[in-house]
């Protein structure tokens, strides 16, 4: 049996419990319950006292958290990226101008190294190089082999941190342990895309497909066009190039069906004043082109700077003016012009001197 004054210290519990529960929520909930069995005398100044907070407050600190997880997630990740890469922004940047910056760097793949990969585990290297999953990296690590350079009796795990370029997978170096900088001759026929055949891609070693981040061409070139192509895993590298603000130039030796004016004058005059119109794709209404550069080579050809890339740009310039665009050649992007002793269809590294020489962009 219960004596008296414990029966009246249960109902007066349950009678608090209901009053708690039909006014803010479920007693319960339980978040509520730890808050409501915390003495008075616990609650520190800043957090909410159940006894004495109005209703509505109390809502709110029972109520889950209205944050998604991956929202969380994302801005913890900003967070470090911007304590770790504030210094690449100038002096007098304010906190926010940085902050925006990293999300626009993270956003373009940007704020790496262009030049050569950080320290990284075992398992992300072998997925940075397409080598194998994340998932399957014990698996690959166990039955290949993975070893220092200066020590290849010793074996790796896969949570080791090491260079790419100071390892050996399966008693062999990584021909290529430094993020891809491409600079390619492409010959005509060819697509610049990964979902179509044939594709530039199929030019290159079939490895560098299957690298992280993809790698991608800085801008494309028609089908039927040929000439200087820069590939890159940088989203900030390509970024530098393709960008309409950078005013990046492209040259380009174009030859027409039909003969141009006396010394090209004609020709000349509108393409530096921006008179040509070509319809917008989205807006379907007449745009002028940026000023462009004009060079008379001979009665059907020219050398032509561009320095935006719109769709089909030089054939529709053309072709408002009356030709017809039979060939086109791009010889250099910005002061970087196409290596003479490639052939259609081959490729090179760039060094870290032509890298500089686009990033800077001190024009034609």
């Amino acid at each position: 049996m219960y004596s008296r004054s414990r029966l009246r210290m249960v109902v007066g519990v349950v009678t608090f419990g209901v009053i708690i529960g039909v006014a803010g929520g479920s007693v319960l909930n339980a978040r509520a319950i730890p808050i409501l069995m915390t003495p008075i005398h616990h609650f520190k100044p800043h957090q909410p006292n159940p006894l004495v907070t109005p209703i509505h407050t109390l809502r709110s600190v029972f109520a889950p958290s209205a944050r998604p997880p991956a929202a969380v997630a994302a801005d913890a990740r900003r967070r470090r990226m911007f304590s770790r890469f504030q210094w690449t922004f100038p002096p007098g940047t304010t906190k926010t101008k940085r902050r925006l910056g990293c999300v626009l760097m993270e956003a373009q793949g940007g704020c790496e190294d262009l030049y050569s990969y950080p320290k990284m585990r075992v398992d992300k290297l072998l997925t940075t190089f397409g080598l194998c999953t994340r998932s399957r990296s014990k698996g690959f690590v166990k039955h290949v082999g993975i070893t220092p350079i200066d020590q290849p009796e010793r074996f790796l795990s896969p949570s080791d941190k090491v260079l790419p370029s100071e390892v050996l997978i399966g008693g062999e170096p990584l021909l290529y342990p430094q993020p891809l900088n491409i600079m390619l001759y492409k010959p005509e026929g060819y697509v610049c895309s990964h979902a179509e055949d044939p594709s530039i891609y199929s030019l290159l070693p079939p490895e560098f497909d299957l690298r992280s981040p993809q790698l991608e061409s800085a801008g494309r070139l028609d089908k039927m066009a040929s000439g200087l192509l820069l590939l890159s895993q940088s989203g900030r590298f390509i970024h530098q190039i393709i960008n309409p603000k950078k005013h990046v130039p492209r040259c380009y030796k174009v030859t027409v069906q039909r003969n141009l004016s006396e010394n090209g004058e004609l020709e000349r005059k509108q393409f530096a004043d921006g008179s040509i119109l070509l319809k917008d794709r989205k807006t379907q209404r007449l745009v002028p082109c940026a000023p462009a550069d004009f060079e008379y080579l001979g009665p059907t050809s020219a050398r032509v700077w561009l320095t935006e890339g719109r769709y089909h740009q030089l054939r529709r310039m053309f072709s408002a003016l009356g030709n017809e665009v039979t060939g086109i050649h791009r010889e250099a992007i910005g002061r970087l012009e196409l290596d003479s002793d490639l052939q259609p269809g081959d490729w090179r590294e760039l060094v870290h001197e032509e890298v500089e020489l686009l990033l800077e962009n001190n024009g034609k």
